[in-house]
């Protein structure tokens, strides 16, 4: 029968029971609903025409504790299975297979593992293992001290914890805002599971015995407990034949029968335990808390105000969007210009913690020490007075347009859009829902504007009843401290001696010997073979295409080339407007990142940077700046074309972009003009707030950025490009930071003004990416919009060179040492490694063929030398293509100084491997998957720029797709020789650790 009729609904199909067949007209989209009889298994797929399919087995996983087991355990199934009886499973998949996306994820309440791939057979492969690691896994005593927490002994036999998952966590609980955050939930829902931290927190994972771990397998990874959603284009009957033929005896003989009362019931079948580790009881007063957290970074507290709000819903969202959405929104406004910390927190808004309890929060970061109270205060006295005033129509508006834009979207943020509705769906389904409960969000919020519509005052109402009348609320500051960091050392070092007086070190020497040659196996061929894999002779998809039209528009005597790519973006209009930044003089460099950040924010045309904002929100979907650093080579072909288009190709770029409806077209373009064209940089007061906010951010998020700071100090002294991307983004622009004061905001913003002069002087391109009516649109208006922005044609670059930016770069030393080595220690629990050295040019098949030797240390020799052996929460290995460099990293690392004896090692072992032919195609599939990773439109759009900027051409890509697939044994030993010899020559070398941690090379000195 037709599984996709909804008249069929209580048929059975393979004994699955139709439960339920909807319409997801949100989504344009049908989703169907089945319930295994037998084991009760269920199964939501919501079926499309999109060929990036997508799976997930997901399970209700609550923790009563925070040892973290849902987290190890999520890490351990993928560690070995009944008919994948390997170490690492979802590793070796990882290196052999073409997948979108691969992974695994521990929520407060769930755990989830989704896959997705563009290829049928492909897709099912992975179903398969992924199947049976979550049904069927080995979980042994030695995957659990691998992954989860062991005890080490060094050469001296001092003991100390390491594990994968523990390493992961100590990482975590390093950053400041992540600690607050958790603050701020612990605090609201003391008498729940977000008591608890089912990640794990580190001097709590040591408690988790192994005897525990198997029993929460046994508890919670059965059928009846589990959801496998699907999504895409394959048929629900295939699927449901596919798990049918493969899995269902398996489980029916493992786990028993399933019984329900009401098989046919189309809410999701929950036990009376996991209902009642569900319930939440909320304070019935307000309440104040008070927590330490890491200090790294921080440079005052976070204070938070926080109301229970019930059920989330389309009518919260919008609340906490119009009071706090952007900058120019009332409660915003207010909090911002009051002076007592340094811009909003990033927890500001409505979140939807659980499915019957949601919050709302509000609150200030960099409050002074003392101002606590007046922030509290400050909060409860605006939204009184937001209340009384009423909301304005433009507030309204623009909370409108930036929730229309939020759910018209189909970004990839981390991954496919199928993910946004695989969290959606097992939100709902995890907490006793319908599965499609929170599918309907552009429904839902267009009744919400119908009550907008007919009732001004229906605003008003909604603060009075979520806030005003709503006099339960907590109170949580958080303050950085040197005492976080000290009392967990404290209890970690008691742990590890208390257990030093029960351990027989005898033992243990026994067991982490055992455990090391368990991770040291090589498997061989024929054991690997059991994981299936594609041939080469099957990948036939190629890189997507993007088409590209270009044209020179002319208006009054002013030549402005525009670029056009055009393919489905849901109406939506993606315009940029790239100013070449090459021209500008060097000792500006270190400064564009703060200018940039502020460009789209300070006001223009004579306004109030506030009204500007608002304004801005009422009519586009946003603005903002990102700069284009473009290093790719030059080759002869494109030599060609700088003769026609001298001033375009191979040029840095600032972009200024904005986004809007293709409704809103003419009036967008209007509005950008003007933003352009009158860019203002008087309002100090506001500026000293966004510094405030820019500095807060950089320094909080320094520990978390670890590794990129570490990777792009090693690769500063290569060429013009990467002595610029340190200038920008690296340590030296985070030391710069120190630079900037509110005394100097006067001189810095005439600053900021000339550059801005300098860079429009410059001249311009145009960008559009839209479908194909909405171009046809954005073309009437143009020839206004060079008018209005007072665009300029462009001028010849300057060519500066590598030496003029790197005299800039912070305590830079050019030494011509076989080996160059930095160190920057920092207060953290967690280090990071990274090594650098020279490879071949990007266009030249060597180049391939190194690519393809990163990805198998990085799949193999790094996976268990620096995770499973190291304990770090991971390392990899890449080519950099467009500056020739090859990169071996590490991050959140116990040992980062061994890391790199190790990178060196790995390299040396695969440059004497003889590479099998077989293991040779295994590799060139798992590279295939980079180049066939569907793009959503804000990623064609860029693409599709950067590709015509530096005219990477379909022939290019294509020579460089069969270079890959050609590739012989021969060509990756070669490479592997020469990386290897490249890496001894001469390379770089950066640690960033803890302050305690033992190593030695030249010390950064950087203040957090």
């Amino acid at each position: 029968f037709d599984l996709n009729c909804k008249e069929n609904i209580g048929k059975e199909y393979k004994d699955f029971v139709l439960l339920n067949v909807e319409d997801i007209n949100d989504y344009n989209a049908k989703a169907v609903y089945f319930r295994h009889k037998t084991t009760g298994l269920e199964v939501y797929h919501i079926i499309n025409d999109d060929r990036e399919n997508l799976f997930s087995f997901g399970f209700r996983t609550l923790p009563n504790n925070s040892t973290g087991v849902a987290h190890i355990m999520e890490h351990s199934v993928l560690c070995g299975s009944e008919k994948f009886p390997l170490k690492e499973p979802f590793n070796t998949l990882d290196n052999q297979s073409v997948k979108t996306f691969l992974n695994a994820m521990t929520y407060p309440e769930k755990t989830l593992y989704p896959a997705a791939s563009i290829i049928k057979s492909d897709y099912f492969n992975l179903m398969d293992v992924y199947a049976d690691a979550v049904f069927f896994p080995k979980i042994s005593r030695q995957t659990f001290m691998q992954e989860g927490h062991r005890f080490e002994l060094n050469e001296k036999g001092e003991m100390s914890i390491q594990g994968v998952v523990f390493n992961e966590m100590k990482g975590s609980y390093s950053d400041f805002m992540q600690v607050a955050f958790d603050e701020i939930l612990k605090s609201m829902f003391s008498d729940s599971i977000f008591k608890y931290d089912s990640g794990g927190d580190p001097i709590c994972i040591p408690s988790l015995q192994y005897e525990d771990f198997l029993a929460f397998h046994k508890e919670f990874y059965c059928p009846s407990n589990c959801l496998l959603f699907l999504y895409g284009n394959i048929s629900t009957k295939e699927q449901l034949d596919f798990i049918s033929e493969k899995y269902i005896s398996r489980l029916e003989k493992k786990y028993g029968l399933f019984s329900c009362e009401n098989i046919n019931s189309s809410l999701p079948f929950m036990n009376n335990k996991i209902r009642e580790l569900h319930k939440i009881n909320k304070s019935d007063k307000s309440f104040c808390i008070k927590a330490i957290a890491p200090d790294n970074g921080a440079t005052g507290s976070v204070v938070d105000l926080v109301w229970y709000s019930g059920e989330s819903d389309s009518e919260k969202n919008y609340l906490a969007e119009v009071i706090s959405g952007n900058d120019s929104s009332p409660l915003s406004v207010k909090l911002q210009n009051s002076e007592l910390g340094q811009g909003m927190n990033p927890f500001c808004g409505h979140f939807a913690v659980y499915l019957d309890e949601s919050i709302f929060s509000f609150g200030l970061q960099g409050v002074k020490k003392g101002d606590e109270e007046k922030v509290k205060e400050l909060i409860l006295k605006s939204i009184q007075e937001i209340y009384d005033e009423g909301i304005s129509d433009k507030d309204i508006d623009s909370a409108i347009m930036g929730i229309d834009f939020s759910l018209r979207e189909t970004n990839r943020s981390y991954g496919p859009f199928s993910l946004v509705l695989m969290n959606k769906v097992t939100k709902a389904w995890g907490q006793g829902k319908k599965p499609s409960y929170f599918l309907n969000s552009i429904s839902e919020f267009n009744i919400v504007k119908e009550k907008i519509k007919k009732d001004k005052d229906y605003t008003r109402s909604l603060i009075k009843k979520y806030f005003l009348d709503n006099n339960i609320f907590g109170t949580i500051f958080v303050e950085p401290s040197k005492k976080y960091f000290a009392q967990r050392q404290k209890i970690e070092k008691e742990i590890i001696k208390k257990s030093e007086k029960t351990i027989n070190k005898v033992e243990l020497k026994e067991e982490l010997k055992s455990l090391h040659e368990y991770q040291q196996k090589v498997e061989t061929e024929a054991e690997l073979s059991c994981i299936p894999h594609l041939s080469i002779n099957e990948l036939n998809q190629k890189r997507e295409q993007i088409d590209t039209e270009y044209e020179v528009l002319n208006r009054n005597g002013i030549n402005i080339p525009c670029i056009f790519n055009k393919f489905d973006t849901r109406g939506i209009v993606y315009v940029d407007v790239c100013f070449p930044i090459d021209n500008l003089s060097p000792e500006y460099f270190l400064d564009i990142p703060l200018f940039t950040s502020i460009l789209t924010n300070m006001g223009w045309n004579g306004k109030n940077w506030a009204d500007c904002t608002q304004e801005m929100a009422c009519i586009m979907g946003d603005t903002w700046v990102k700069l284009e650093l473009s290093s790719i080579p030059e080759s002869e072909n494109q030599k060609k074309h700088e003769v026609n288009e001298k001033n375009i190709y191979h040029r840095m770029w600032m972009n200024i972009s904005c986004k809007f409806l293709r409704e809103k077209t003419e009036e967008s373009l209007k509005l950008f003009g003007q933003i352009i064209s009158t860019m203002d940089f008087s309002d100090e007061t506001h500026f000293n707030n966004l510094l405030d906010e820019y500095i807060t951010y950089k320094k909080t998020s320094f520990i978390d950025n670890g590794g990129k700071y570490s990777i792009l100090r090693t690769k500063r002294n290569k060429s013009k490009y990467t002595v610029i991307n340190e200038l920008l983004y690296g340590i030296t622009q985070f030391y710069h930071l120190d630079s900037y004061s509110k005394e100097k905001t006067s001189d810095l913003l005439k600053q900021f003004s000339t550059m801005y002069t300098s860079i429009k002087d410059q001249g311009a391109i145009i960008h559009v990416a839209a479908d194909e009516k909405s171009t046809f649109d954005v073309k009437k208006y143009l020839s206004d919009f060079i008018e209005e922005a007072s665009l300029k044609e462009l001028k010849e670059k300057i060519n500066y060179t590598k030496d003029d930016y790197q005299k800039f770069i912070y305590s830079n030393s050019n030494s011509e040492e076989e080996v160059s080595k930095e160190i920057c220690k920092i207060d953290s629990q967690v280090g990071y490694a990274s090594l650098c050295f020279d490879c071949s040019d990007w266009l030249s098949k060597d180049s391939i063929a190194e690519d393809l030797v990163c990805s198998w240390i990085s799949g193999h020799q790094l996976w268990e030398k620096i995770r499973m052996t190291g304990g770090a929460y991971g390392g990899n290995a890449y080519v950099d293509v467009y500056e020739a460099l090859c990169i071996l990293a590490s991050w959140h690392d116990p040992t980062p100084n061994k890391s790199l004896d190790l990178f060196i090692e790995s390299l040396k072992e695969f440059s004497m491997k003889e590479l099998t032919s077989e293991e040779l195609e295994k590799t060139i599939i798992s590279c295939y998957s980079d180049l066939i990773i569907p793009l959503d439109p804000t990623e064609k759009g860029k693409v599709g720029l950067k590709r015509f900027l530096n005219l990477i051409t379909p022939d290019l890509l294509e020579k460089k797709r069969q270079d890959l697939l050609s590739l012989t044994v021969n060509d990756v030993k070669e490479a592997a020789i020469r990386l290897y010899k490249n890496a001894i020559i001469r390379r770089s070398e950066m640690i960033i650790c803890d302050k305690n941690y033992s190593c030695t090379g030249n010390n950064i000195e950087i203040n957090i």
